[in-house]
């Protein structure tokens, strides 16, 4: 399976597409990918989809419960949607739970991106992206 882990401010969450876990019990893969003994480790497992512009998520912890958002998760997501793009001020808007989240870049340094959200803080984020 395809995946990305990202980690910020502490947090590190593990990112994969909406179109590789179709039918698969997410509670359960969460446990199984999120485990830091005997899978990949991190605090969460982040579910996404993105059609063009338009991106969307939801977020399983790390014990396989639901949760509503996270910064760091949502701040990451968008580094991961932004990698590629190395305009700067490049936007994306992530609809989650609690409704949509709208991130810019500030600037890009080789793979770290600089994210604020409309609160002007800044994010600082390190990629590892690897293939099961």
């Amino acid at each position: 399976m395809r995946f990305a882990k990202a980690h910020a401010y502490g947090n590190d969450f593990l990112y994969v597409h909406q179109s590789l876990v179709g039918g698969v019990a997410l509670p359960a893969l969460a446990r199984e990918m999120c485990d830091r003994h005997t899978g990949i480790g991190a605090d969460g497992l982040i579910v996404y989809t993105q059609e063009g512009p338009h991106v969307a998520m939801g977020l399983v912890n790390s014990d396989g419960s639901p949760a509503e958002v996270s910064g760091n998760g949502v701040r990451a997501l968008g580094a991961l949607v932004l990698l590629h793009d190395r305009y700067p001020h490049a936007e994306v808007t992530i609809d989650t739970v609690v409704g949509p989240k709208h991130l810019c870049v500030v600037f890009v340094k080789r793979l770290v991106l600089h994210l604020q959200p409309h609160k002007r803080l800044p994010v600082k984020l390190y990629w590892a992206i690897q293939s099961l």
